[in-house]
C-alpha cells in the first residue's frame, strides 16, 4: 500500500513527465508553436506562414511531414517564421513552395538539420542578424527565381551581422546560387557540403571590404557552377581542401578583396581556375593542384598575390604550355609568369610556381559530402578504429539497404586502385564476411566484391583498379545483403 506522500510524489513526477515530453499535435497553417512538438500531419496550400516559432529553448519535429505554401509570388508567406526567439532546434521538416522555407530573424543559438527545403521562390532558409546556429545535414533544391538572379535567391543565404554560424554536410543542388553570405560578421563556418548546378554561384561571399570576416570555407565539394566560390569585396576569408570542378566561368573568383589564404584546393575542369580582379592585397594560395582547366591563372595585374608559402608553390599540369596556365616571357618554352594584363606582367612574383605536387590519393570518409545513403536504416556509430573515428552500420538484410562513395567531378581523371577499409571493433564475430561492394566507372558497374568485415586486423582492402572521370555518376556502392552487420566507413583511390 502507497503512503499519502508517495502517491503524491509518483503524481508529481508523472505531472513534470507530461510537461517534458513533446507535445504531438495536428497542426493548421499559420499556427504558434510554444512548447516542445512533434508534428502529426501534413499541411498543404498555406496562404501565408506554414507555422510560426513564439518561444524560446523548444524543439520542433516533423517527423518528415510536408508544409506547403501556394508559391504565389514574392506575396508568399514563410514556410517556417521564427523571430525574435533562441534556442530553437527544426528538424525532419519538408518545406517547399513559399518565399523562403525557413525565415529567421534576430535569433541566437539555434539547430536545423535533417530537413528538405525545396522549391521556394527566394531562399530555402533565409537568417538575418542570426548567431550560433548548426545548420548540418538539410537537403536544399530548386530554390530561388532565375530571373531574379542578383538577389539573394539560394539554398541559404545569412546575412547582417550573423556570427559563430556553422553550416555542415549539407546538399544543395540546382538552387539559384548554393550559399550566400553577405553583410555579416566573424567566425562563420562552411565545410563538407556538397554544391551542384548552381546557374549562378556555389558559394557568394558578398560585402564591403571588411563586411566578411574570419570566414572558413573547407572540405567542401562544389561542382557545375558559374562560379565555384565568388568573393566579392570580402576579408580574411580561408579556403582549404576544397574539390571545385566543371565551373563554366571560374572556380575561384576574387574581386577587391583582402587578405585570402587559399590552400590545398584542387582546381579541376574549369574556365578559369583562379581568376583575380582589381586592387586587393594580403592574398596567398599554395599547396593547390590546378589540373586540367582551360585557364588556370588569370589576373589584371592589379593584385597583391603571394604565389607561394615558405617556397612552396602549386601544382600546375598545365606549367609547360604557353598561353594557358602561364606565359613564356623569355621565348625558352618555360613559363614564368601567370596570363595577366597590364604593365606589371614581368615583375610579377611567381616563386615557387610548381612547387607542389599532384594529388594521387583520394579518401573519402562516410561523414563527408560525398557519402550518400540510398535507402535503409544506416546508424551513426563513433569508434576509435574506424577511419576519422566514425562509422555507419546496418543489420543484415536482402540487398535494400545500400550507400554509395561518389567520386565523380571530385578526382582528377584518371586509373586508381580502389580500396575499402576494414577494421577491428568489439562487434567483430557478428559483422558480415561477405559484405558486397560495387563499382561504377567509365565503362560501367562491376561487382558484387566481397569483403571479410569479421576478419582481425585494421587494413584498406583492395577491390580492384578503375578508371573514373566526369563523363557520368560513378564511385562504389555498399548494400546490405550479407550474412551479419555491414559496415560502411571509408574508401581511397590511389592514382595508378
Amino acid at each position: 500500500m502507497l503512503s499519502i506522500k508517495m502517491k503524491k510524489g509518483l503524481f508529481l513526477l508523472l505531472f513534470l513527465a507530461i510537461l517534458i515530453l513533446p507535445s504531438v499535435i495536428a497542426a493548421n497553417c499559420g499556427d504558434i508553436i510554444t512548447q516542445n512538438t512533434n508534428l502529426s500531419n501534413d499541411l498543404y496550400n498555406c496562404p501565408n506562414r506554414g507555422l510560426e516559432i513564439g518561444a524560446d529553448n523548444i524543439v520542433l519535429d516533423c517527423n518528415n511531414y510536408v508544409i506547403n505554401g501556394t508559391f504565389s509570388g514574392p506575396s508568399a508567406g514563410h514556410g517556417i517564421f521564427l523571430q525574435g526567439y533562441s534556442n530553437v532546434t527544426i528538424k525532419n521538416c519538408q518545406i517547399n513552395n513559399f518565399l523562403n522555407g525557413l525565415f529567421i530573424d534576430n535569433s541566437n543559438g539555434g539547430i536545423l538539420k535533417n530537413n528538405n527545403l525545396d522549391y521556394n521562390i527566394r531562399s530555402g532558409a533565409y537568417l538575418r542578424n542570426s548567431n550560433n546556429y548548426e545548420i548540418t545535414n538539410n537537403s536544399f533544391i530548386y530554390n530561388g527565381d532565375r530571373n531574379f538572379i542578383n538577389g539573394y535567391d539560394s539554398g541559404i543565404y545569412v546575412k547582417d551581422y550573423s556570427a559563430n554560424n556553422l553550416i555542415k554536410n549539407n546538399y544543395f543542388f540546382d538552387n539559384t546560387n548554393g550559399i550566400i553570405l553577405e553583410s555579416i560578421s566573424s567566425e562563420n563556418y562552411i565545410e563538407d557540403n556538397y554544391i551542384d548546378r548552381s546557374p549562378k554561384n556555389g558559394i557568394l561571399l558578398r560585402g564591403n571590404i571588411g563586411s566578411n570576416s574570419n570566414v572558413s570555407i573547407e572540405d567542401n565539394t562544389i561542382l557545375r557552377n558559374e562560379n565555384g566560390i565568388n568573393l566579392t569585396y570580402v576579408r580574411y576569408v580561408d579556403l582549404k581542401n576544397n574539390i571545385i570542378s566543371n565551373h563554366s566561368l571560374t572556380g575561384i573568383w576574387s574581386i577587391s578583396s583582402m587578405d585570402v589564404f587559399i590552400e590545398n584546393n584542387s582546381l579541376i575542369n574549369n574556365n578559369y581556375g583562379l581568376f583575380f580582379h582589381q586592387q586587393g592585397s594580403g592574398n596567398i594560395f599554395y599547396h593547390n593542384n590546378f589540373i586540367s582547366n582551360i585557364q588556370s591563372f588569370y589576373s589584371t595585374g592589379l593584385e597583391n598575390i603571394t604565389l607561394d608559402f615558405n617556397g612552396e608553390g602549386n601544382y600546375w599540369s598545365d606549367y609547360d604550355t604557353v598561353g594557358e596556365g602561364c606565359v613564356d616571357n623569355n621565348s625558352n618554352g618555360i613559363c614564368d609568369s601567370p596570363y595577366m594584363t597590364g604593365s606589371q606582367i614581368d615583375n610579377f612574383p611567381f616563386v615557387g610556381v610548381n612547387g607542389w605536387q599532384e594529388i594521387t590519393e583520394y579518401y573519402f570518409d562516410n561523414s563527408d559530402s560525398n557519402f550518400f545513403k540510398i535507402f535503409g536504416r544506416w546508424k551513426n556509430y563513433d569508434y576509435v578504429n574506424s577511419y576519422n573515428g566514425n562509422l555507419r552500420y546496418i543489420k543484415k538484410g536482402i540487398g535494400v539497404g545500400s550507400v554509395g562513395w561518389r567520386v565523380s567531378n571530385t578526382v582528377i581523371p584518371r586509373s586508381y586502385d580502389v580500396y575499402v577499409w576494414k577494421f577491428e571493433h568489439p562487434l567483430q564475430s557478428r559483422s558480415a564476411t561477405n559484405a558486397k561492394y560495387s563499382v561504377t566507372d567509365v565503362n560501367g558497374t562491376f561487382g558484387w566484391f566481397e569483403v571479410n568485415q569479421s576478419s582481425p586486423g585494421n587494413e584498406w582492402i583492395l577491390i580492384g583498379n578503375y578508371y573514373f572521370d566526369n563523363s557520368s555518376p560513378q564511385g562504389v556502392t555498399l548494400n546490405d545483403d550479407a550474412d551479419g552487420i555491414v559496415i560502411a566507413d571509408a574508401i581511397k583511390l590511389v592514382a595508378v
